[in-house]
């Protein structure tokens, strides 16, 4: 930790505070029916959240064919605004790491990081041929969510319709193409219908699943997906620009949407914990019992803290970097917070109850 956590811990202190009565109760009917717990996610929240981002991705690719189609500074706002939900959908889905998210190879095409936007640009300034053979061989950091960000947005997001070459255009039909077939295949993991799936692996923990041989295992699995989550945005995403005190490190720079990428990835964790899903059900606060409400307040108010933490960056991220905001590190400090939270509380309690 560096020396800016120690200010931004009193701030902390007192965001924890106003988010004292903002938790919601603890569930006042007991579960131990772990099997429920696991139906529960995978049917409430992993599921729909992998449908969401298929849906999301195809609501991307046909306002982008219609851009193409139709450059005009209407339809160039419609399809920045369906990049923007795809993107949230997105942010939902990587917030538990678990599953094809950690094993495939769609998350590295969908999300690359870095970006060579120089190679973006001598691709497009070129003459080889854009279509769906050449973008085959392409590296990962010309596809994808931000080489997409690159080229719809412009710098500063002012990129007018206009401006528009016919093949950035092509370009942009190409990515949307690929993403919806890449987050299809995400969809695919989590089906129910799916042989094979990772939802068949995921619900049927501790009863012959290839992959968790207790139900015990499973919730390490998610718990520990939330807790890297945590780690990865405070350190990677957070700490490490703010401390460069480089607004390149942004990673949604031209949308200027990382803010709200964070608080709906933060948001995500928080419903894997409350089972609060497309349908509301149970989720890893069941497994405390009732009579640990210390446990479960910490949890919920950690969330809350951190979300609300994350909102209050002033917009956009990276002029939040670059004037040094105060608030960034406050956030760092309540993600933490939770992170520690759930892998010092949360973790072994789980490791320690028998199925």
């Amino acid at each position: 930790m560096r020396n800016f956590r120690s200010c931004a811990v009193l701030i902390t202190s007192a965001l924890i505070a106003s988010c004292t009565t903002k938790t919601g109760p603890k569930p006042t009917t007991p579960s131990t029916n772990e099997q429920k717990v696991l139906e529960d996610l995978a049917d409430n929240v992993f599921a729909p959240d992998y449908d969401s981002l298929s849906l999301t991705t195809f609501a991307l690719q046909q306002t982008i064919n219609a851009f193409a189609g139709s450059p005009t500074e209407v339809t160039l706002a419609t399809a920045r605004s369906a990049w923007k939900t795809a993107r949230a959908s997105w942010e939902r889905c990587y917030a538990c790491p678990i599953g094809e998210m950690a094993t495939g190879t769609e998350p590295g095409t969908i999300d690359p990081w870095p970006v060579a936007y120089d190679r973006i640009d001598s691709l497009l300034s070129g003459n080889s041929p854009l279509d769906t053979i050449q973008m085959a061989a392409w590296e990962n950091d010309l596809k994808g969510f931000h080489p997409m960000e690159y080229v719809l947005f412009g710098v500063g997001g002012s990129k007018s319709a206009a401006s528009f070459t016919q093949r950035d255009l092509r370009y942009l039909v190409l990515l949307a193409g690929n993403l919806n077939q890449l987050a299809g295949q995400l969809q695919n993991s989590w089906s129910a219908s799916s042989a094979g799936s990772y939802y068949s692996d995921f619900v049927s923990a501790g009863n012959g699943s290839p992959m968790y041989s207790t139900q015990r295992d499973a919730f390490l699995d998610v718990t520990n997906g939330i807790v890297n989550m945590c780690d990865d945005l405070a350190n990677k995403n957070l700490e490490t620009p703010y401390t460069a005190k480089d607004p390149s490190m942004d990673q949604s720079l031209y949308s200027g949407n990382s803010i709200a990428e964070f608080a709906e990835r933060l948001q995500s964790g928080e419903d894997i914990y409350t089972g609060n899903g497309a349908t509301p059900g149970q989720g890893l606060a069941a497994l405390l019992p009732l009579t640990d409400t210390g446990l479960d307040h910490q949890i919920r108010n950690g969330f809350a803290v951190a979300i609300q933490s994350v909102r209050a960056i002033p917009g956009p991220f990276s002029q939040a970097i670059a004037s040094g905001s105060p608030a960034i590190p406050v956030a760092i400090t309540a993600i933490t917070n939770i992170e520690n939270i759930l892998d010092t509380s949360l973790v072994p309690f789980i490791q320690k109850e028998e199925n």
